[in-house]
């Protein structure tokens, strides 16, 4: 999918520099260095079944969604993505973007993705990362046609009847209906939850 609309930097003013080695944006082989079930996906998709695909694409959702609550010098968050839209995974990396905003390895979600210093939430507000839509299924290098969207719920853990989440009136982010069943429930109030996150993508449950 392409990275999200609302970047704060116009296209005009973008960079072509490379970042450097110690940022931590691209791997020796010049690939994006993500979460690993994002990478997973990236570099394996063309092989996997519909279905893989669909549960690899869920967890990595779920990663990227757990580094978007996180805050702080060392673990800043998700605010800038690679060219499909998922979370650089190294802090260093998402420093160097807020300080190289307009560079076109830094896809910027917005100063809402993030809590401060990365974004301009305040500390323990909620952020604004979403999970993907739209995503196209492979075979081989070639997509299908067909597409499935995500949905994730931020603070919870889920099964596929029932959620325990930090608010028991949590509510899914993303498109679709992947959470109908379990929010049609009452959800299990649970503040353990807090750094979790369950993501649903085409119905497979991360």
């Amino acid at each position: 999918p392409p990275p999200p609309s609302g970047s704060s930097s116009p296209a005009t003013s973008q960079s072509l520099e490379l970042p450097p080695t110690d940022a931590k944006l691209l791997g020796s082989d010049g690939k994006s260095l993500l979460n690993i079930r994002c990478s997973d996906w990236r570099d394996q998709r063309g092989s996997f079944a519909a279905g893989k695909q669909k549960e690899y694409y869920a967890k990595c959702m779920s990663q990227d969604c757990v580094q978007s609550l996180e805050s702080g010098s060392e673990t800043p968050g998700c605010r800038f993505l690679d060219a499909n839209g998922f979370c650089y995974a190294y802090n260093s990396a998402q420093t160097w973007c807020s300080q190289n905003v307009g560079n076109s390895y830094c896809n910027d979600g917005g100063e809402n993705w993030a809590q401060k210093p990365l974004g301009n939430v305040e500390a323990g507000g909620e952020t604004h990362w979403m999970p993907h839509s739209n995503v196209k299924i492979y075979n081989g290098d070639s997509p299908t046609g067909e597409t499935f969207s995500c949905q994730c719920m931020k603070h919870c853990a889920c099964t596929s009847s029932k959620c325990q989440c930090v608010d028991p009136n949590q509510t899914p982010i993303g498109e679709g209906s992947e959470y109908q069943k379990q929010i049609s429930k009452k959800i299990a109030e649970n503040s353990e939850k807090g750094a979790e996150c369950s993501c649903s993508c085409g119905g497979s449950l991360s």
